[in-house]
């Protein structure tokens, strides 16, 4: 017969953060470095983390491996099953320019996809140090794990560029510049995208004039650059000396985004963009 866990035991679970659950595992990532934004499930968080802490960080396998499973409540999203119809071709039910120039999991290997065309992905049939070439067998079905991000690392610089719908916000949570600072001094702060909110460390350069104010400090959303979602934690996984850097980056202007934004991942319970409001908006 199953018995509950005792006090002690119920305890000890908490400060492991392989066993921890809510505020518990909040406060321990927090404490290892790796504060988890709100809007990455736990699930995902914890296994970014155990990838992470057992092998050796600094390496580029590692800090791959991190953002694959941190990002793998999107992945499932931009999943395809299809046909393979050549060595580097797999024909797919639908898709569109969004999946042009992508990383993909295809059987457990990193392959990248060249481009999208009549329903079919074409791939790159020739490999590297990162990805594989792809050689499916004719006929044979696959399941295509396209990923919201790619890398890029060149002197001593680490660039993510990251699904511009990954970090998609409603236009009025957020402003260009922060103009007079006087403004907000007891006025409305309902327009402006909170760093609490998700948990964000920002640098104080991003803050302008704002971060001589009091309560909560505005994120802004660059045009070219976006410092802040991943930089602590990225300078936890990256060797000394690594500049790290995000950059939104859109890969197609013609079709809708293959992600659910911010703003909406809580307020339908999932990040597919197509999503109706079906659970009642909530603060995170």
């Amino acid at each position: 017969m199953l018995e509950p866990y005792s006090s002690t035991e119920k305890v000890r679970r908490e400060t492991l953060f392989s066993t921890a659950t809510g505020t518990a595992f909040l406060r321990i990532s927090e404490f290892l470095g790796f504060t988890r934004p709100l809007v990455f499930e736990e699930e995902a968080w914890r296994k970014a983390m155990q990838l992470s802490f057992y092998n050796a960080r600094g390496t580029p396998g590692v800090v791959f491996a991190f953002l694959e499973a941190a990002f793998s409540p999107w992945i499932r999203e931009s999943t395809y099953t299809g046909t393979a119809t050549s060595s580097n071709e797999i024909t797919i039910s639908s898709g569109s320019c969004q999946l042009d120039g992508r990383f993909a999991r295809v059987g457990g290997d990193l392959l990248f996809v060249s481009h999208y065309t009549s329903n079919k992905l074409v791939f790159h049939d020739f490999g590297n140090t990162v990805f594989k070439a792809a050689n499916f067998t004719i006929s044979e079905q696959y399941e295509v794990q396209i990923l919201p991000f790619l890398i890029r690392e060149e002197n001593c610089i680490y660039t993510l560029y990251l699904d511009e719908s990954v970090l998609r916000v409603p236009a009025t949570y957020v402003r260009d510049h922060l103009g007079d600072a006087d403004e907000y001094v007891g006025g409305d702060f309902s327009n402006l995208l909170l760093s609490n909110i998700f948990l964000f460390d920002i640098l104080s350069e991003t803050l302008g004039e704002r971060q001589n104010l009091h309560g909560d400090l505005a994120i802004y959303f660059g045009v070219e650059n976006f410092q802040g979602l991943f930089l602590v934690v990225l300078e936890e996984l990256l060797a000394a000396g690594i500049i790290e850097r995000i950059i939104p980056f859109k890969w197609c202007e013609e079709s809708p985004p293959l992600y659910n934004d911010l703003s909406a991942i809580q307020s339908t319970g999932t990040y597919n963009p197509n999503a109706s409001f079906n659970v009642a908006p909530t603060r995170i």
